[in-house]
């Protein structure tokens, strides 16, 4: 997570990761707990709601909040856009708070600004306006500067000194290890048990991820199938080579994790999602955000980054390895009931369906498979348990994502020695 240095050494983060955490939902608290802090960073804040919620702040580097920080310098008024050019005379800062809630807090190149501008156009919001140095913004428009229409402007001040140099770094806007800034909450005795349950929660949902996605040297399943030694001969080099794949149990997990992620693009949000066996693609749409915000979050990474008007979509390739090859084949009838059975117990009420076996020279390949609504990642999680090291490939995978929450489906093929009567 990027920061901002300032003469003193004082470090501000921007590009921070914010969510509301329902302090009444243990799903949604321990999702936060294991996933964000895995993708975004060991350090947080929280900052409670007046409905009982909390605001979680996330930051992968130690350093004091840039937007809490200038929303407490301006008086924190409801909504507030501060920019201020930075001594290189090339970037800015920009942060800009909405209905008391701090919305965005970027460095961003000072060219990019007037897009910036002109995302936050939409609303009812009437912004206290404070700018200093050569930036694109002005009361009137012209053709160096961006103006914001009256209905949208409380005040417009020019500062006539930089605000960056003198704002306070307050302790309770400093970002802490995630251990302590829990520790911090005042949390009455009423929910104690709760967030003890959560943390218990968390660190059991960290160890299936671990559990799943540590190396294996052989998929061996752990459960009572009737199995048989391939021979030493070339018949059963197709199950092999089919299974010289990815492991879906990997690849859910980190599906999982990739839908988080796209959580973490301010302004953007996730709409659909698939993979095609190396890659996943994500398209997203905009509520506000910009291409440049788009851009930052990309650059640290592999991901291809496509954007169309209010639409964009990201491509990001699979960084999981294949498996090795197995030693042992199982029976086709007993692994398709046993996955039938383990499948039902996570999706009791529909959503679970075989499809028709496929014969093969030296296997029987049968497809399964799981459809599934308003689940939420640690859904995946519990289906990359109950999958771990089957022999299955996975074949398909889409989902849209609406809230948070997944609505899809995935098909499995099974892998399995052809059924005869007398196994």
């Amino acid at each position: 997570m990027p920061s901002v240095a300032r003469d003193d050494g004082t470090d501000f983060a921007v590009y921070t990761y914010r969510e509301l955490l329902n302090a009444k939902s243990a799903s949604l608290l321990r999702q936060e707990i294991q996933l964000l802090q895995q993708d975004n960073g060991d350090f947080a804040r929280f900052f409670p709601q007046p409905d009982g919620d909390y605001e979680a702040v996330f930051a992968k580097e130690r350093g004091f909040l840039l937007g809490e920080t200038v929303w407490e310098h301006f008086d924190q008024p409801d909504d507030l856009i501060y920019c201020e050019a930075l001594p290189n005379g090339r970037d800015a800062i920009l942060v800009v708070v909405r209905a008391g809630q701090v919305y965005l807090d970027a460095e961003l190149p000072i060219i990019n600004l007037p897009d910036e501008f002109a995302s936050l156009v939409a609303g009812e919001n009437q912004y206290n306006i404070y700018v200093h140095g050569d930036v694109p913004l002005a009361e009137e428009a012209s053709d160096d500067a961006f103006a914001f229409d009256e209905e949208n402007v409380k005040s417009f001040t020019l500062l006539e000194e930089p605000a960056f140099a003198s704002i306070t770094a307050y302790e309770e806007y400093e970002l802490l290890p995630v251990s302590e800034a829990i520790a911090e909450l005042n949390l009455g005795k009423g929910k104690l048990p709760f967030y003890i349950a959560a943390v218990i929660a968390a660190v059991a949902v960290g160890y299936l991820v671990y559990d799943v996605m540590k190396p294996a040297p052989a998929p061996t399943p752990t459960v009572a199938v009737k199995r048989k030694a391939a021979p030493p001969t070339q018949v059963y080099a197709a199950y092999k080579s089919a299974l010289q794949t990815p492991s879906p149990s990997k690849i859910l997990v980190e599906l999982a994790m990739n839908a988080q992620q796209m959580h973490t693009i301010p302004g953007w949000e996730p709409k659909t999602m698939s993979f095609d066996g190396s890659k996943y693609l994500v398209n997203l749409k905009s509520f506000g955000g910009s291409t440049d915000i788009l851009l930052a979050w990309v650059k640290d990474t592999h991901a291809n980054l496509q954007v169309e008007g209010n639409s964009a979509s990201i491509t990001i390739p699979s960084k999981i390895s294949n498996r090795v090859a197995p030693t042992k084949i199982y029976n086709e009838r007993d692994l398709v009931s046993m996955l039938y059975d383990r499948m039902k117990q996570i999706i009791p009420t529909g959503g679970v369906s075989l499809g028709v076996a496929t014969p093969k020279k030296s296997f029987v390949e049968v497809p399964l498979t799981i459809s599934y609504s308003d689940i939420s990642t640690d859904i995946l999680m519990l289906f990359a348990q109950e999958l771990q090291g089957l022999p299955i490939v996975l074949q398909t995978f889409n989902t849209s994502i609406n809230d948070g929450l997944l609505h899809g489906s995935f098909t499995i093929l099974i892998l399995g020695a052809k059924s005869n009567g007398t196994d």
